[in-house]
């Protein structure tokens, strides 16, 4: 023998309550998100209009010593020497041309 629970259809007044709760939970759901999402995106905006502003210091100006020597660091040196001889002994008495490749 087995024992069967009688099977009672559904309330539609409390499913229709229970669809409805829901509903609102989830429509309460979204505007709390659309909300944050919006309280958000103005902190962020109100942040960078302050960063914005930009910060300037001001120095009156001073006349500064009359001489100063410029040191940098470093020296100059060729890479390589080498010696120049003229082709030809004297002095040179005319200049006619340039000699200089082009």
């Amino acid at each position: 023998m087995t024992f069967q629970f009688p099977v009672r259809p559904p309330n539609p007044r409390r499913v229709l309550l229970l669809i409805s709760a829901c509903a609102i939970c989830s429509v309460g759901l979204a505007i709390s998100g659309l909300m944050d999402r919006a309280r958000s995106r103005q902190e962020v905006a109100d942040w960078t209009n302050e960063q914005v502003v930009p910060t300037v210091r001001l120095v009156r100006p001073e006349r500064g010593p009359g001489e100063q020597d410029l040191v940098l660091p470093g020296n100059v040196s060729a890479f390589t020497t080498g010696s120049l001889f003229a082709r030809a002994s004297g002095y040179i008495s005319d200049w006619r041309k340039d000699t200089a490749p082009t």
